[in-house]
């Protein structure tokens, strides 16, 4: 149930990002909300229902993110998920500083693997150096909603469970 609230909830988000950041006219420089999702529910769902809720907002974001081929950002949102998953026993992100650090290096793996794929599927990419340029700002500019992607997402967590959580951030 959690998943499909996770899911809705990065409906909700990714509709809102979007047309503001085609409104603003920085569509290239965007926080990447799917990132930070994938690596909050990579820590605290089960893999199953984590990939399947990770699987979702990755179409989500395919379907807002226009010059990819589709299907892209699913891949990399799952692998982001997959090594969130292998560090969620071994991390714990309670402040709001390591959650920043954590969502700058997804982002910056997302990039890569953005990358890598585009280059491998894409027969028309060609515009490299472009996302070169573009990956470190996008990964500064993705941090500070790591934070606030966490905080709405354990407010959902507080909804499922009976007794509230022992939790440091936004106390």
């Amino acid at each position: 149930m959690r998943a499909i609230v996770y899911v809705l909830l990065a409906y909700v988000l990714i509709g809102i990002e979007s047309p503001l950041l085609q409104k603003a006219d920085i569509a290239f420089y965007a926080p990447d909300i799917g990132i930070c999702i994938a690596l909050y529910v990579g820590l605290n769902l089960p893999t199953i229902s984590g990939m399947i809720a990770v699987f979702f907002v990755g179409v989500l974001v395919d379907g807002f993110a226009m010059g990819s081929p589709l299907g892209t950002h699913v891949e990399v949102l799952l692998i982001v998920f997959l090594a969130a998953r292998t560090f969620s026993g071994k991390v714990a992100l309670r402040t709001p500083v390591p959650i920043m650090l954590s969502c700058v290096l997804a982002s910056l793996l997302g990039s890569l693997l953005f990358f890598v794929l585009s280059a491998i599927f894409d027969r028309v990419f060609d515009t490299y150096s472009m996302l070169f340029r573009v990956m470190g700002p996008n990964a500064l500019i993705t941090a500070p909603f790591g934070p606030l992607v966490f905080y709405v997402f354990r407010r959902v967590d507080d909804l499922f469970s009976r007794r509230r959580r022992e939790t440091l951030l936004f106390r």
